[in-house]
């Protein structure tokens, strides 16, 4: 199956070379095969988190590479890597990331205006996810009206809005009740049959059945690999 996404000694160091140093991440080699669910698993401050950002080419590293479907990410210029976040991965962040003044469609197509297009297939766009995720009846409703799950579901929608081959998910679990989490589980076996990859960052275990593979995090290295055949 191909690879998807490849690391190779990839660092992430603060203030380094001083005696406030911080290894975040150390000499990290991982590889996810297309269409897999992939979990990061670890405590908090391991280095979930940090690695997610360097492989949704949020951040750079400090050293090593990472590759992104055979092209080289950390060779991109920062234009190029604008490109790849809005073209090829999207993100469901862990406290949602929703903007509180937008409406739900509002925030579902807020990636869309970047690309020129036009508020009519914005919404046309966004209304079809929605009612997707059971969303239609509250697409108008701001975020401060919407339960924890709902917001999550307009957070997956605006994820998918430019149709990614890449879904990175950073502990979604986190603040949503165990209905939403029910929920999330079908949602992401949806994603995965539609030939998505699925990148999750998490600690919460009712999750792991998920996975093809499970990578353990501590202290900023991969301290262990679990693959799984589904």
């Amino acid at each position: 199956m191909e690879t998807i996404i490849r690391t190779e000694k990839l660092a992430k160091i603060y203030n380094p070379d001083t005696s406030y140093e911080v290894k975040a991440l150390w000499d990290v080699d991982i590889e996810i095969k297309k269409g897999h669910i992939a979990i990061l698993s670890g405590p908090s401050g391991s280095g979930k988190t940090t690695l997610i950002s360097l492989l949704g080419a949020i951040d750079r590293p400090t050293r090593g590479k990472a590759f992104l479907m055979g092209e080289e990410l950390t060779a991109m210029s920062d234009v190029a890597l604008s490109k790849v976040r809005r073209e090829t991965i999207g993100f469901v962040f862990q406290s949602f990331n929703l903007i509180p003044r937008l409406s739900a469609i509002d925030n579902v197509a807020f990636p869309l205006i970047p690309m020129g297009v036009s508020v009519t297939e914005r919404h046309r766009r966004g209304s079809e996810l929605l009612k997707r995720f059971q969303m239609g009846e509250r697409m108008r409703h701001n975020p401060e009206e919407l339960s924890g799950g709902q917001q999550q579901r307009v957070a997956i929608a605006r994820a998918l809005i430019n149709n990614p081959h890449i879904i990175i998910a950073d502990e979604p679990t986190s603040n949503i009740d165990a209905e939403a989490v029910k929920y999330l589980i079908e949602t992401i076996f949806a994603l995965k049959k539609e030939g998505r990859t699925i990148i999750i960052s998490t600690h919460d275990q009712s999750l792991f059945n998920l996975a093809d593979v499970i990578f353990d995090v501590k202290d900023g290295r991969i301290t262990g690999m679990r693959e799984f055949k589904q």
